[in-house]
């Protein structure tokens, strides 16, 4: 009974941390679980070990410490409880904190800042701020997470904020060649981006007095530019509620980039109903996955409304918002680079919805769409977006395409293509070909490395205006086929039927840009090799196959910086 008492004593013994003139009782134990600086100072291995009083000899205030002493309390931040109007000093606040966590090696606090960090804090008017402090401090996660953020709201930067960086970090943030996947994602923000490329860059020369730099803007945005990789990307798995496989075509590679588990919420959910969440949607956008609805169980009536949001930096789920509406088997995609769109599908008690829901994930505002066509599904049918279009091409000859700008539908009608699948070159240049119990990766490519390669197409100019035409026979030229491409001028959209030797259709392909002046433009059908065959077993029976685009981390701080040299005299 005597040791007992003895090693309760033991864990509530206290030490004081003196600052100044103030004094400051803490739990030994807890502080030293908590923090590696001061498990260090009160180990065995120093003299000191054995007092109960310790100076603080850093320049910070009692008003820091006591809210590190409030964490190592409680295991939370206390003062993001209390009620403030202020964000920037509960920002200043918490960063503060966060460089007292780095100096006393709490790596917990450290966590949980960022966490707090990336969920309120990564806007355009603090992110700079955040991403200078973090690379200071040292602090990888939150250093990626706002640089991130950097390269996807860049036209929103502060350009004060932007011309008051080092030389190093503004090449570090306008040399990035990330900076051009939104060249891809929407591309109605190009000319945006160009033109505050192009402010930035005077304005930093002007700000810095720098009359060295050379500037050469143009060669930013050429095609000879090297530019982000966008990995196209698609999500598998054994079991539906088991580990969850990203796998990744980069042009050159098909291969697994991460796995996943779904959000706690969810796999105790599924662990209670006894069921699978059916019909459940994910979408990648540059370096995060969204989540989206579903039901647990077909008919069940218990659907996820939320949104959840995962990111392939922090390696975290964080709860993003909540649906206007109970879905599942729903069209989910980005357009206008930041609007998450939920088309149709199945809500409760089996309606076949017609509505669209849109959710701005800068602003987190929900905005319904008044678009109507007829058009219902219970399963989700093939889609792709292309030129910040949404085309459903699963009903083919017929083409359901959504104008999110003008919230209309349009349905156009391709006569003479047959059942066959339908992908873009530039959004989504591979799909899948089921073939009884097996599964082949087929990749279009503009350019091909592979030895031996021997099948080319190459599409014919264009003739006519606001004409709709099939090439019934192929030309084929050493080992070359030509092809004439379907146009609807009204949508911009060019579609060409790839051909085997046989001449028979396998995929047709929608090219975003096509003009004569790309007289060489040759594209090469490649079949890729799958590992891991039994992830993808799930697939055989539903033939689900659609891609997506994420940024590999991997590849975040790539920069190519020859728009712009730094000539010393």
């Amino acid at each position: 009974m005597g040791d007992d008492n003895r090693e309760n004593e033991r864990a509530h013994e206290t030490v004081t941390l003196i600052l100044k003139d103030e004094r400051f009782e803490v739990e030994k134990k807890k502080l030293i679980v908590k923090s590696q600086y001061f498990a260090a100072l009160l180990s065995p291995n120093y003299l000191e070990r054995n007092r109960t009083e310790y100076v603080i000899n850093y320049d910070i205030s009692s008003t820091l410490l006591q809210d590190f002493i409030d964490w190592i309390h409680n295991d939370k931040i206390i003062f993001l409880f209390e009620m403030t109007s202020d964000e920037s000093k509960l920002l200043d606040r918490l960063l503060t904190l966060l460089e007292l966590s780095v100096l006393f090696a709490a790596d917990n606090l450290i966590e949980n800042i960022t966490d707090k960090l990336e969920r309120e804090f990564m806007s355009p008017k603090y992110v700079i701020h955040i991403w200078l402090i973090a690379q200071e401090l040292n602090i990888s996660i939150l250093r990626d997470l706002s640089l991130a953020c950097c390269l996807d709201r860049f036209i929103e930067l502060p350009l004060e904020s932007v011309c008051k960086l080092s030389q190093e970090n503004f090449m570090k943030l306008v040399g990035n060649i990330n900076l051009r996947y939104i060249k891809h994602n929407a591309l109605h923000l190009v000319k945006q981006i160009n033109f505050q490329l192009s402010k930035i860059l005077i304005e930093w020369k002007r700000y810095n007095n720098d009359c060295t730099s050379e500037i050469c803007i143009d060669s930013f945005f050429s095609s000879k530019n090297k530019e982000g990789k966008i990995c196209h990307s698609i999500v598998s798995y054994k079991d539906k509620n088991s580990d969850q496989f990203i796998h990744c075509w980069d042009g050159n590679n098909f291969f697994q980039l991460t796995s996943f588990q779904y959000p706690t919420d969810i796999t105790e959910q599924c662990l209670n109903t006894g069921k699978a969440l059916e019909g459940v949607q994910v979408i990648g956008r540059r370096y995060d996955l969204y989540l989206c609805g579903g039901e647990y169980g077909i008919g069940s009536g218990r659907f996820n409304k939320n949104i959840w949001r995962y990111s392939l930096i922090s390696k975290k789920w964080f709860l993003e918002t909540v649906m206007p509406k109970e879905r599942r088997h729903m069209i989910t995609v980005f357009l206008n680079n930041n609007k998450l769109v939920l088309v149709y599908g199945v809500g409760k008690y089996r309606q076949k919805l017609q509505t669209i829901d849109i959710y701005d994930i800068y602003t987190g505002v929900w905005t319904s769409s008044n678009a109507e066509v007829d058009l219902q599904f219970t399963s989700v049918p093939t889609h792709f977006v292309s030129k910040n279009k949404l085309i459903v091409t699963e009903y083919m000859p017929i083409f359901y395409i959504y104008f999110l700008n003008q919230d209309i539908w349009k349905v156009m009608e391709f006569q003479g293509l047959q059942t066959m699948p339908v992908m873009s070159l530039e959004n989504m240049p591979c799909y899948f070909d089921f073939n009884q119990d097996k599964i082949i990766l087929k990749a279009v490519t503009d350019t091909c490395n592979m030895k031996n390669c021997n099948f080319a197409i190459k599409p014919m100019t264009f003739q006519g205006k606001n004409t709709i035409k099939m090439t019934s026979n192929a030309e084929i030229k050493e080992n070359k086929i030509f092809l004439l491409p379907t146009k609807n001028t009204e949508f911009n959209l060019y579609l060409m039927p790839f051909l085997d030797a046989n001449e028979k259709s396998h995929v047709l392909l929608c090219v975003d840009i096509y003009d004569k002046d790309k007289a060489d433009f040759n594209v090469h059908l490649h079949n890729i090799p799958i590992q891991n065959l039994t992830k993808f077993h799930p697939w055989i029976s539903n033939r689900s196959s659609i891609f997506f685009g994420l940024c590999n981390p991997a590849d975040l701080h790539t920069t190519n910086t020859q728009f712009i040299k730094f000539i010393t005299h």
